[in-house]
């Protein structure tokens, strides 16, 4: 809903700009004010949902350097918890039991798709997996059996910036919104190997 509310404020945001309303309108500058709150509440959700640690941070950054952030102190010392729990996992960026349910779900399809082969063929690449994105797919769920198993038993992973960067290149065929339409699975998934993808390949940049 509140995303919803931040479009049609800016709609009218827009449509007051075009007749020419002075920048220091006292209803535009509330507009303005709503969209900045309306944008931080959505931040926090997306953090939230999608649990990697990168984003969390950045959205605490984000919310800290907001001149709103008296508003969202409760928040703030949510993510900060949250983000410290995620630091815990040493090395995996999300919450495992649910990146371990989305892998056995899209595992066990029975009517796989290209979707679905692209999105675990992504994930595979990046935990170092020698696997080819044309491979079939019922080698493609055996390799993915093999991980399922080395994930439920490990405690840290670490990855190469080989890895992340070739798993961005294999997702790059399909976009979020097409993943979604296909499964919501296979979107969980795109949205990990995403965002740990970039924190290592910008791990690696910083320390270079």
């Amino acid at each position: 809903m509140e995303g919803e509310d931040m479009e049609q404020i800016k709609k009218c945001l827009l449509q007051c700009e075009r007749t020419q309303i002075g920048e220091d309108d006292a209803d535009m500058e509330y507009a303005r004010q709503k969209i900045e709150v309306l944008t931080l509440r959505k931040a926090i959700h997306d953090a939230r949902l999608r649990k990697n640690l990168g984003n969390v941070e950045s959205t605490i950054k984000m919310i800290k350097s907001s001149k709103f952030m008296n508003i969202f102190l409760h928040d703030i010392q949510v993510l900060e918890k949250f983000a410290e729990s995620l630091r815990q996992l040493k090395g995996f960026t999300c919450d495992l039991p649910r990146l371990l349910d989305a892998l056995l779900e899209l595992r066990n399809r029975n009517v796989p798709n290209d979707v679905v082969k692209n999105t675990l063929a992504a994930l595979l690449v990046l935990f170092g997996c020698d696997v080819d994105e044309n491979e079939d797919f019922e080698d493609i769920q055996l390799h993915c059996k093999a991980l399922a198993g080395r994930l439920s038993t490990q405690k840290d992973s670490s990855f190469k910036e080989a890895d992340a960067r070739r798993a961005q290149e294999i997702m790059e065929k399909y976009t979020y919104e097409e993943k979604q339409c296909s499964t919501m699975a296979a979107a969980k998934l795109h949205l990990w190997v995403k965002d740990v993808s970039k924190k290592v390949l910008n791990d690696f940049k910083d320390d270079s």
